[in-house]
């Protein structure tokens, strides 16, 4: 995981800053709501690992 954000940072070196993303929750007020409005099977797969990883955080 660190090796790969080692690579992004010298790729993103020239375009300003940009934050690291970390497994985990994906959170927001529209992210995981709105996938509800799409029918796609890779989707759902996201809502149902946000789900439980919901649960781990309980």
């Amino acid at each position: 995981f660190e090796e790969m954000w080692k690579f992004a940072d010298e790729i993103h070196e020239n375009l300003g800053n940009r934050p690291k993303m970390f497994p985990g929750i994906i959170g927001g007020h529209c992210v995981i709501p709105n996938l509800d409005l799409i029918e796609y099977e890779n989707l759902d797969i996201i809502k149902k690992i946000n789900e439980m990883y919901e649960k781990f955080k309980k």
